[in-house]
């Protein structure tokens, strides 16, 4: 239960996720994160997911992509076909615990920068009606092609169970919107941070229709120069940025930033005094597992 929304523009790669993780009994929390960033040496993406929020002993698989790709320092299509292959062969028991929301399924949704150019690939896994097995397909999405012959890219694509609020006849004022501000930010009359808010904006009003969305949501993004950041929004009220899971050429790079903050700050976010940081925790990170780990609990 969750809201996923892609953009993957000539300039800019966008995600939103939002927050919630919904639960049989009709509870739910409201820190999940459910995005991955990943870069490889042909390219950058960012991975969304709608489905399993997290497994029994609360392992969410934004960290798993992570542990997957780790020490596979591959080329972006190969990594995703990687994903792929381990989704497909490790999710299944845990998709049977969501029956109880309908037909058990888990969609990656990936906005990526391939070889310099915008691409959308999804990682379907769907529990078949007769319940006789699963149906799964990795694909990149394409549009038609262009003038010149070049396949175009789709430039939003959304999935989760708030999709439905956005998709249909009359419910395409947001894409209108959106195209807009990406043109704007594409013409240097904006900053990503427009075009930010205004994606939080949407996961706000997907939240006021349907109490499976929640309010807060975490929108990504990366340049087609390389500039990568995130916010957490509560709302459309920006709340700080927290540690994304993030795999970069086969490195757990977002562990080695958590010890670097550890070895460089104190607890109340005083700089240390001692000036070693970086060194510790180098020394650290080399003592952390740097090998491939598909195991999901």
């Amino acid at each position: 239960m969750t809201l996923i929304v892609t953009i993957a523009s000539r300039k800019s790669i966008w995600l939103l996720a939002d927050r919630r993780l919904s639960y049989a009994d009709g509870t739910w929390r409201d820190d999940a994160i459910k995005l991955t960033r990943i870069s490889t040496p042909d390219g950058t993406g960012l991975i969304g997911y709608a489905g399993l929020g997290e497994t029994i002993k609360g392992q969410q698989p934004s960290d798993w992509i992570v542990r997957v790709l780790r020490g596979r320092n591959f080329p972006f299509e190969k990594s995703i076909e990687q994903l792929a292959a381990a989704t497909r062969e490790h999710f299944k028991p845990h998709l049977s615990r969501l029956r109880w929301a309908g037909m058990p399924q888990h969609n990656f949704l990936i906005a990526a920068f391939v070889n310099g150019g915008a691409r959308t690939y999804t990682i379907d896994l769907h529990g078949k009606p007769d319940h006789s097995g699963y149906w799964f397909r990795v694909a990149r999405h394409v549009r038609k092609y262009d003038d010149v012959g070049n396949l175009r890219n789709p430039l939003f694509y959304v999935g989760g169970s708030g999709s439905a609020f956005l998709i249909g006849p009359g419910r395409n004022g947001w894409s209108r919107h959106l195209r807009r501000l990406i043109r704007a930010l594409e013409q240097g009359r904006i900053k990503p941070e427009s075009v930010a808010v205004n994606l939080a904006r949407l996961n706000l009003g997907v939240h006021r229709q349907t109490a499976t969305v929640g309010k807060q949501c975490i929108v990504a993004w990366v340049l087609a120069d390389g500039t990568a950041a995130h916010m957490l929004y509560d709302g459309d009220v920006a709340q700080g940025a927290p540690f994304l899971p993030t795999i970069s050429r086969g490195t757990d790079l977002t562990a080695f930033l958590k010890l670097l903050k550890a070895h460089t700050f104190t607890p109340e976010g005083h700089l240390r005094e001692d000036g070693d940081g970086a060194q510790r925790a180098a020394e650290e990170f080399n003592q952390l597992p740097d090998t491939p780990d598909e195991n999901l609990e």
